[in-house]
């Protein structure tokens, strides 16, 4: 068995279509995956060769199976992170449920949607980039219709992703024969217009490796890389532990999982694929043993459509972590160019509203974040009017702020020592926050590191971030910190109740 890379780089934003809520929202995922690389290239190929007898040969059998393209960085390839592994809300910490028993009552959170486990304790996990794009509906190829609107959320450009095509030597062969290398193509919706180019490169036929190190596990775990399709004794696909332990061949000791629906239209057929049940990918299981032929479920997948990319699994990859695991976040690298500088004038302050617009966003969540970091069992959260109290004084500017908080009673004083969160009181924080804004020897100076945070912003339009700018987002900040605190004892309320 072989196998070979392709990676594909976005030159534009890309649109991959995934079910939305919203009416006037079309949503994407956030990784292309193996039917979107299975209908590219076997269009490729009926571009070169028409349909033949290889076309059915390589496009619909088990001789070759296109795997998802996750996220590459560094030439590191990120796969969706098991259901399992989870990080704690308050702590810098993470568990694998998969290994926690009826005890366990921590409050945890997703780490996110792609990760690696690099070493027994430690996890990076990184993010794809999304953006959110504004469009007007045309009735009839030239009229904007009259209060028509959508919205596509795409994956943005300048991001890498890597897919595995694993199969027989001679079939790989011709597959990497339809590839140009660094060559430019289209995938996923509208096409035609400004979004899905991409920039294909491949790598040379190699070995069958398996995509993840696994050597110094024996935890007996399985953990899907895609989603899966399996099929009952009726022929219909399930997702239970049932239907998936009859295929193992072992019972299933423990599992999260989240089950889907998938279809598909497929061009060169022109018509829908009936709508599937899928386990999907990140789902994770622990057994009681490891299945006979595990190692061939590893090459070749389980299920059904293991062409497109569906039943991709890995044995013994998740362990149980203790308290000192850690998760770190990795930025992936844009290739994108920055914005030049001597823009035209409204260009410029379009990008000037549009920084601001971003900072104030970011500088909310931050204050969101820090105020629930005061939300934990050992901490009292301090009072809606002395929260409301608090933001009244942020509203005359820092310098006021800190005088009014020392002019303070005692009993407000001890409301704020008895609010805590985990690392230092609510009284210490607030006493520190000129610093936090603006710098000192603990601190870097969260607006002018902030400012760096979009460095693809020409020089002009960071420099006309004035004094009148800087004291409009302290005020905000404060503004949405004790707002959330009124939010927060409006929760705890409710949870007591």
């Amino acid at each position: 068995m072989k196998q070979f890379n392709i990676y594909f780089e976005t030159l534009s934003p890309v649109v991959i279509t995934e079910k939305s809520g919203d009416s006037n929202m079309v949503a994407t995922k956030d990784y292309i995956p193996g039917t979107t690389i299975h209908g590219l290239i076997a269009k490729l190929h009926i571009k070169q060769n028409n349909i033949d007898n290889l076309f059915y040969d390589l496009f619909f059998s088990d001789k070759i199976s296109f795997g998802n393209a996750y996220p590459c960085e560094n030439e590191k390839k990120y796969f969706p992170t098991p259901f399992s592994i989870q990080k704690h809300k308050l702590k810098e910490c993470v568990y694998d449920l998969l290994f926690e028993d009826d005890s366990f009552n921590e409050q945890t959170k997703s780490t996110g949607n792609f990760s690696l486990i690099t070493a027994p304790n430690s996890i990076e996990s990184i993010e794809v980039k999304t953006t959110i794009n504004f469009h007007n509906v045309i009735d009839d190829g030239v009229t904007l219709k009259k209060g028509g609107v959508f919205n596509y959320s795409a994956i943005d450009k300048g991001q890498t992703f890597a897919s595995s095509i694993i199969g027989e030597e001679n079939a790989l062969k011709q597959i990497l024969n339809l590839i140009s290398d660094d060559s430019t193509h289209f995938i996923g919706r509208s096409k035609t217009s400004q979004y899905g180019c991409v920039k294909i490169t491949k790598s040379d036929i190699v070995d069958y490796e398996k995509p993840l190190d696994t050597d110094e596990r024996n935890e007996n775990t399985m953990t899907l890389l895609s989603d899966a399709i399996v099929l009952n004794d009726n022929g219909m696909s399930e997702v239970s532990n049932t239907v998936m332990s009859k295929i193992l061949g072992v019972d299933i000791l423990e599992s999260l999982l989240k089950k889907d629906t998938f279809e598909n239209y497929v061009n060169v057929l022109k018509a829908k694929r009936p709508s599937v049940n899928i386990f999907k990918a990140g789902s994770c299981f622990k057994l009681e043993k490891l299945p006979e032929k595990f190692a061939d479920m590893e090459k070749f997948g389980l299920g059904e459509r293991r062409n497109e990319g569906f039943g991709r699994v890995i044995f013994n990859y998740q362990k149980e972590l203790d308290e000192n695991s850690e998760i770190n976040m990795i930025k992936p690298t844009f290739h994108s160019l920055p914005y030049e500088d001597n823009l035209p004038e409204t260009t410029e302050k379009i990008l000037f509203h549009t920084l601001k617009s971003k900072i104030r966003n970011k500088l909310i969540k931050e204050a969101i974040e820090e105020a629930e970091k005061f939300n934990n069992r050992e901490s009292e959260l301090i009072t809606n009017s002395l929260a409301y109290r608090l933001k009244g004084f942020s509203e005359a500017g820092i310098d006021n702020f800190l005088d009014n908080l020392k002019s303070l009673k005692d009993t407000a004083k001890k409301s704020l020592e008895n609010c805590s969160n985990n690392n230092e009181n609510l009284c210490d924080f607030l006493n520190k926050s000129k610093g936090y804004f603006y710098g000192n020897e603990e601190y870097t100076g969260r607006i002018k590191s902030i400012v760096n945070d979009f460095p693809k912003f020409p020089t002009s339009v960071r420099e006309q971030l004035g004094e009148d700018f800087n004291k409009e987002i302290e005020k905000l900040f404060f503004e949405k910190f004790f707002t959330h605190f009124r939010f927060m004892n409006k929760t705890k309320n409710k949870e007591t109740i």
